[in-house]
């Protein structure tokens, strides 16, 4: 009965949205998911509505359904024993749909890459995150240290359902315990993002750090 219910909740959400997550997710460029061609995605989808969450993937792994919430036009899919893609819908304007996509990989730690898209999947040039802006605005001794030390970077977000973007400054999890002492009070951990059009030209949007 609960699966019913969510099945006709997708087909009401569907006749609502002029372009929902499930449109994205199927129009998603194989690129984006090797491990899932068009057909596996369709089968994904269904598997999930059908009560399975997994299906073998095309390197006969398993891909998983992790979230599906369309209310918050948000999906997450477990690609691989290491790999997990999520995709959003923002509509910042009436007029503007923006898909965002975050490709997370982890191994020994978690890094991710976001990208965003208009509906024919062109890309947007939005700035994305660095080291730096975990430590606030200003340059200080503590981030000169810290860049000294030339670590790599590792940064990984993940969409929340209350239309922001959480990115986690994972390099931490690199330093020694004395690194860690010598800046934990000046680098925060994680960083919540708002896309908001940019004042100068609203046509532009940009990562607003809340």
């Amino acid at each position: 009965m609960k699966k019913l219910l969510f099945v006709i909740f997708i087909i009401a959400n569907t006749n609502t949205f002029a372009y929902n997550i499930l449109d994205a997710f199927k129009a998603l460029p194989e690129h984006f998911t090797p491990t899932l061609n068009a057909i596996l995605k369709s089968e994904l989808i269904n598997s999930y509505i059908n009560g399975n969450d997994s299906i073998e993937n095309a390197y006969f792994g398993i891909s998983k359904i992790t979230l599906l919430d369309t209310e918050n036009e948000l999906i997450k899919i477990q690609t691989s024993k290491v790999g997990q893609i999520e995709l959003k819908i923002f509509t910042p304007t009436p007029n503007d749909t923006i898909i965002a996509y975050i490709n997370t990989v982890c191994t020994s730690n978690c890094t991710s890459i976001i990208q965003f898209f208009n509906t024919k999947w062109e890309k947007f040039a939005i700035k994305t995150l660095t080291s730096k802006d975990f430590f606030g605005n200003t340059p200080t001794q503590e981030f000169l240290l810290f860049e000294s030390w030339d670590m790599p970077q590792f940064i990984e977000y993940t969409f929340t359902n209350k239309n922001t973007i959480k990115a986690k400054f994972n390099t931490l999890q690199l330093l020694d315990h004395e690194q860690q002492k010598q800046i934990e009070a000046f680098v925060k951990k994680s960083l919540t993002l708002n896309l908001k059009q940019q004042e100068s030209n609203p046509q532009n949007y940009i990562l607003k750090i809340r």
